[in-house]
């Protein structure tokens, strides 16, 4: 009987030799995820009735094994925070930044489509219509000066033509009045040499 219980020592040991060793194979094929892990320690758990009789060993490996996965996920996890943070960080100064880009553009184009004038900023359009008001306001005066020397020139042409006119006639007058005068002096001449 004591063989046979040592022949049963010897067939457990080489079962959990056996069973270690293809623990150990799983192992070295790369790393498994947690649920796999769990499948498999289920899959190699002894079955007692309705339960599973897993050895506290692989339990306690399996255990290692998911709170160091939650220990990186964890770890992970703040490292995306901080990321986050740093992007919504610069998210934050890019917007400022755009804001500001936005308001100096708008700046620009609003120097862009006006211009200085008499010290204040007047649109491009409106510079224009204050430009052909001006311009149409000096036309106009200049036409009217155009016509008031049009007339002031016709009125001095009239003027000049009544003047030669009326010195014609004066000469004309003064001839005849000297004539007159002549004829009369002669006359009061010959009147005055028959008296005398």
């Amino acid at each position: 009987m004591k063989m046979t219980r040592n022949f049963i020592y010897i067939i457990a040991i080489l079962f959990s030799f056996t069973a270690f060793s293809q623990d150990n194979s799983t192992e070295e094929e790369g790393p498994i995820s947690i649920e796999q892990q769990f499948d498999y320690l289920l899959e190699k758990a002894n079955s007692y009735k309705e339960f599973k009789v897993i050895p506290k060993v692989k339990l306690a490996k399996f255990k290692g094994e998911v709170l160091d996965s939650l220990k990186d996920i964890r770890s992970e996890l703040e490292r995306a925070e901080g990321k986050i943070g740093t992007l919504q960080g610069e998210i934050t100064s890019l917007q400022s930044n755009l804001a500001s880009t936005n308001e100096k553009l708008d700046l620009v184009n609003q120097e862009k489509d006006s211009i200085n004038f008499f010290g204040s900023q007047t649109s491009k359009a409106s510079y224009k219509s204050i430009m052909w008001a001006i311009v149409g306001g000096l036309l106009a005066l200049l036409a009217f000066f155009i016509f008031r020397f049009w007339r002031s020139n016709m009125i001095t042409n009239q003027t000049k033509h009544s003047l030669v006119e009326t010195q014609n006639e004066f000469e004309d007058h003064r001839k005849r009045t000297l004539e007159k005068e002549q004829k009369l002096m002669r006359r009061l001449q010959d009147e005055l040499n028959k008296r005398s």
